[in-house]
């Protein structure tokens, strides 16, 4: 009998996100390999860390402004991407496969589409990656817009040069073909394709949970500056990250990551102490102070502390999420 945590590493490994299957095809070796990783077990797990890394393939390890990348898969130029980034062209298993679906739909829709651009995605082992915040962990891609003139990487949409039609199917792609969790974009382009795919017959209530959200879900497609000029996209990898959450106390003690950082948030109750609360997480009272800007032992009931995990420390109390897919109505 599997665990429930086994249980959603399957279903998504194999594909099945609000009963949509990944597309790109997905090989029967891949899915039969994922199934078999989803039943190790932890002496198994660590076992093939120490002795056989590469058969568990991609992890994504952390997040993707503090996390790293084991066992990257490259990217290459071929008939669907053209690889413009020579210092981060790595990625997991899962984004590289997702990145293919999108662009395989596009070619699909319109056969004569140029390859698109791709930029960086993380370093072959991930970490900082200058001068990005994130990248860091193989889920994040900056990706090229289509045009209808000259093709060119980092340049500037606009109401006159974007090829809405193909850029949009690429952006609907990545929202029905993908378990994408969100697309940067500056609002001058994101306003361009909410406009041109309600006027091609989308549902106006499937364009507001993309481009909006609501109070359950946020919007995928999100405004931020500097993006004017290409599309960031990250990926949910329920498997390079739930087989990374799974093994990361062994990689980090046999040094193919180091110990990263992170915070569980603890709210105090009438009776915690800090010695307390260091135990549960398995912290010390200096790092909590020093966390919390603490000058002494003293807490406060029904105030929230942040609160330093010892390396190695997975968070029970903050499980992996995957939401299904958004598909259109």
């Amino acid at each position: 009998m599997l665990s429930l945590l086994s249980q959603t590493f399957v279903t998504f490994a194999l594909g099945w996100s609000l009963g949509s299957p990944i597309a790109g095809g997905t090989s029967s070796a891949y899915l039969t390999r994922v199934a078999e990783l989803a039943q190790l077990s932890e002496d198994a797990l660590a076992a093939r860390v120490s002795q056989d890394l590469s058969s568990l393939g991609s992890m994504s390890v952390g997040a993707p402004n503090n996390g790293r990348l084991v066992s990257a898969m490259r990217v290459e130029s071929n008939a669907y991407f053209d690889v413009v980034t020579t210092q981060a062209p790595y990625g997991t298993e899962e984004t590289l496969r997702y990145l293919e679906a999108a662009v395989r739909q596009v070619h699909a829709e319109f056969p004569d589409t140029p390859p698109v651009h791709v930029g960086d995605i993380s370093r072959e082992k991930g970490g900082h990656l200058s001068p990005h915040k994130s990248h860091q962990s193989g889920r994040d891609v900056d990706l090229g817009f289509f045009y209808r003139d000259e093709h060119k990487w980092y340049r500037r949409g606009t109401a006159q040069n974007l090829d809405l039609p193909r850029t949009w199917a690429l952006l609907r792609a990545l929202v029905t073909e993908t378990d994408v969790e969100m697309v940067l974009l500056d609002r001058s382009i994101s306003s361009l394709l909410e406009k041109y795919a309600a006027e091609h017959g989308e549902s106006q209530a499937w364009l507001q949970q993309i481009f909006r959200g609501d109070a359950s879900r946020p919007a995928i497609v999100r405004h931020a500056r500097g993006h004017g000029t290409h599309l960031h996209i990250r990926f949910y990898n329920p498997v390079a990250e739930t087989l990374a959450q799974r093994a990361y106390p062994f990689l980090a003690d046999a040094g193919y990551v180091p110990a990263l950082s992170s915070y569980a948030h603890h709210r105090a109750k009438k009776g915690d102490t800090l010695g307390k609360i260091a135990r549960t997480y398995g912290s010390s009272v200096k790092a909590i102070q020093a966390a919390n800007g603490l000058r002494s032992s003293s807490i406060v009931a029904g105030r929230t502390y942040r609160i330093p995990r010892a390396p190695g420390t997975r968070s029970p109390e903050r499980p992996l999420v995957f939401p299904p897919r958004r598909l259109p109505g």
